[in-house]
């Protein structure tokens, strides 16, 4: 400390109360937000700690000071905390030669209905040619409306739930038997869940499209500022507690699956959240099996999040994973590739 003079002492103490937050954030998701909703959205704040520690790192290692075990410490217990917060590309290949299947997930934000200079007629086009392209065997749709005009003709089986009057809706498309379908509507929101049984050769499995309480923020840092902080802070603090009550009902209902199940959709939350560590419990998050970089699904003004997923059951081999770059909505499409493990 002797040696690194005003600046640097100023920039250790900084540091060191980055580093703070950051091991607080550590017990966020073992704390329900319904017991602290104003500590809850703490957990938006991971992603920019990990960055602030890197960046510190970095800066104390090209000084060649001590200081960056700080931050080094930081980072090394976060990745195994967090789970991975960057995905290197997997190694094996697994063989893709049996009962496999291509699920697909997007949120379509209405295909652009209330978007100023869009039309849905774009994003309809848009769409035919991604699920053309990507060749998906069975779609999920959040924040779906009729009278779109995308080619769903490759999927002749499909279930399309909009909770009473709203044109807010969901829905699953598949080119597989739909053998059984429902949804189950949460109370106070236009959020809910649909589920459909899918028959695929031999075998069967219970898909669910969920769309968890958004936090009704535009994605823009302008907006935020706009607006009063502790209308920001009590709108975030209802929409977590909100979620923590809609993740449950949605582990409850998948719990009772006389299927492997597979969950896909908009969880309106960051892998560090209460809500992911609930719904991804005893789950495979796809893209910590499969997937590569930083995983953004969501882009909030310039900075990345993950805030969209699929879980699938451990009766599953999870054999690729993407995120397709191509999108009109605010949300990228994400991918898995499945496999049904061999019944022994």
């Amino acid at each position: 400390m002797k040696k690194l003079g005003f600046f640097g002492k100023l920039l250790f103490w900084i540091n060191s109360l980055v580093v703070f937050v950051l091991f607080f954030s550590f017990f966020l998701p073992y704390i329900p937000p319904s017991q602290s909703p104003t500590l809850s959205i703490l957990s938006l704040a991971v992603s920019p700690l990990l960055w602030l520690n890197f960046f510190f790192l970095v800066y104390w290692l090209l000084r060649r000071k001590r200081a960056f075990l700080l931050s080094g410490t930081a980072l090394v217990l976060a990745y195994f905390i967090f789970n991975p917060f960057y995905k290197f590309s997997s190694k094996d290949d697994p063989d893709t030669e049996s009962n496999s299947i291509q699920l697909l997930s997007y949120n379509v934000r209405l295909f652009n209905l209330y978007e100023a200079n869009s039309s849905t007629g774009k994003a309809s086009t848009s769409f035919s040619e991604i699920i053309k392209t990507q060749d998906a065997d069975i779609v999920c749709l959040q924040e779906y409306i009729a009278g779109n005009s995308v080619d769903f003709s490759a999927f002749p089986y499909r279930y399309i739930h909009f909770k009473g009057k709203s044109k807010l809706g969901h829905a699953i498309y598949s080119k597989h038997k739909i053998i059984n379908q429902g949804a189950f509507d949460f109370d106070g929101t236009l959020n809910n869940v649909l589920f459909a049984d899918v028959v695929v050769k031999k075998d069967t499995l219970r898909v669910y499209n969920f769309h968890l309480q958004s936090i009704g923020i535009k994605p823009s840092m302008a907006t935020l500022q706009g607006e009063e902080q502790d209308k920001v802070r009590k709108r975030l603090s209802k929409a977590f507690v909100l979620q923590e009550q809609q993740a449950k009902e949605l582990m409850a209902h998948s719990e009772k699956a006389p299927y492997p199940t597979v969950l896909m959709g908009d969880l309106n939350n960051t892998p560090f959240s209460y809500v992911f560590k609930k719904l991804s419990g005893n789950m495979q998050d796809a893209f910590l099996e499969r997937g590569t970089g930083l995983g953004t699904t969501f882009v909030f003004d310039f900075y990345p999040l993950r805030i969209d997923y699929i879980f699938a059951s451990n009766q599953f081999n999870v054999l690729d994973f993407e995120i397709i770059e191509t999108t009109f909505s605010d949300h990228k499409p994400i991918m898995a590739g499945l496999q049904f493990k061999n019944k022994e």
